[in-house]
């Protein structure tokens, strides 16, 4: 998935919707190296969202570090990719 993109919910199942009928189920769960974050809790299709790297941890305390994209963008609500890759291949 590309990363550094700013976005909806509804695209980003468009995208791994395409992934999956162009490559495969296989190739839609290999792809995890991203991570999607939003503003508000409220996940709707319609939200606005932004792709990064996966978040880094800090080893000491164990708190997740946002990427400056998602900083830059408002966004510090964090979605596991996870999510929406299980929705596109039901």
């Amino acid at each position: 998935m590309e990363q550094n993109l700013k976005c909806t919910i509804e695209e980003v199942i468009n995208l791994l919707k395409e992934k999956y009928k162009s490559e495969g189920e296989n190739a839609l769960y290999a792809d995890n190296d991203w991570h999607i974050y939003v503003a508000d809790d409220e996940l709707l299709l319609n939200s606005i969202c932004c792709i990064t790297a996966p978040p880094d941890f800090d080893e000491e305390t164990d708190e997740e570090i946002i990427p400056e994209f998602a900083i830059e963008n408002g966004m510090d609500g964090s979605v596991l990719p996870e999510i929406l890759t299980l929705l596109t291949s039901l």
